[in-house]
């Protein structure tokens, strides 16, 4: 993602995620920055959500092994 880019080459970065609703199959174009900033180009707004993670005794070699 454009937030480690940025971190790691200390510059400005973006991505522009271009896709399609599953369900309905309209498009959708998203624009991330570095600063964790969004913008929605096209489609509506998205659901964003944090997975519950106890980082306090997370032991799994990535969060994908969490859940």
């Amino acid at each position: 993602m454009p937030f480690v880019q940025g971190k790691l080459w200390q510059k400005y970065f973006q991505v522009t995620v271009k896709t399609m609703c599953a369900h309905s199959k309209q498009p959708i174009e998203i624009v991330f920055d570095n600063h964790l900033n969004y913008e929605v180009l096209k489609g509506s707004e998205p659901l964003v959500f944090e997975p519950h993670v106890d980082w306090a005794n997370f032991t799994e070699p990535n969060i994908i092994h969490a859940f």
